[in-house]
């Protein structure tokens, strides 16, 4: 299995000369490209994760009726539970789409 791939993995990988291989250059700014869009989408990644992370106590509590942590539909307890999730899911949809 290979191991996780960062930046830093991508700025210290070497390759070898070859008599007929690239030309160095181009190869070391299209890395220069490829790191910082790497960069990018780790970064990303991370804020996915902790809006996620959010979203999902978000959820825990509407289940249990406390009602929502942000401004939005306050739950009383008498809500349909696959409704309130729908809702959820929604959101969470919407977020991601802006997202990409």
């Amino acid at each position: 299995m290979p191991m996780p791939l960062n930046p830093q993995d991508i700025v210290r990988k070497e390759f070898r000369e070859a008599r007929r291989g690239y030309n160095q250059a181009d190869v070391d700014l299209f890395l220069d490209e490829v790191v910082e869009e790497f960069t990018k989408l780790a970064e990303d990644n991370q804020k996915m994760k902790v809006r996620i992370a959010a979203l999902q106590q978000e959820v825990a509590r509407l289940r249990e009726g406390r009602g929502p942590a942000a401004p939005g539909p306050v739950a009383t307890g008498t809500e349909d539970p696959q409704r309130v999730e729908n809702e959820v899911r929604a959101r969470v949809r919407r977020f991601l789409e802006e997202q990409i």
